[in-house]
């Protein structure tokens, strides 16, 4: 089962915690560890988010191993996401929203189908990333980070690397 399910309007302040092997189904909403939608607003700091995953074959619903973040805004702090899987999104999938992350890892993310073993980041999107790592995660492309299309976007001191694509393309962004 998912760990957190926060569907707005809302606030969710994590610390120092871990989302550990959590499961859902295809067709559920994606977020295997975690789903924040509609208008909610998710903080992470010093939580460890690893071996989630989402079971099916929708590139649209499947999504996002680790976290799905749809319509909420996503700030993470002095984080680990690792070792998650999905269609797309293995560590965090992301569509329509705002997104945050500082001094964070994102590492050994698979997305078994489609884009983004890392981060797959759609369109509609605002988005920095300042002082983080992502790296060994795999795809068919953006096997760190794939962005379908974000409207604003920044990276600072950020590390992509040691990256695996199935088809060829797009190995680190």
């Amino acid at each position: 089962d998912r760990a957190f399910d926060l569907l707005g309007p809302g606030i969710m302040t994590l610390n120092h915690l871990s989302v550990s092997n959590g499961t859902v189904a295809a067709g559920s909403g994606g977020g295997g560890g975690i789903r924040n939608a509609f208008d909610a607003e998710l903080w992470l700091t010093d939580v460890v988010v690893e071996h989630c995953t989402v079971s099916g074959s929708s590139g649209t619903t499947d999504v996002g191993g680790g976290i799905r973040n749809r319509y909420g805004i996503l700030n993470i702090v002095s984080s680990i996401i690792q070792d998650n899987e999905a269609v797309s999104g293995g560590g965090i999938a992301m569509e329509d929203t705002a997104f945050s992350m500082d001094t964070s890892t994102v590492a050994r993310n698979i997305a078994n189908a489609s884009t983004g073993g890392g981060l797959d980041i759609g369109p509609g999107i605002n988005y920095v990333i300042l002082r983080s790592r992502i790296q060994d995660n795999t795809a068919a492309q953006g096997a760190g980070l794939y962005s379908g299309g974000a409207s604003e976007l920044g990276m600072v001191d950020t590390i992509v690397s040691g990256k695996h694509t199935t088809s060829g393309g797009g190995g680190g962004v």
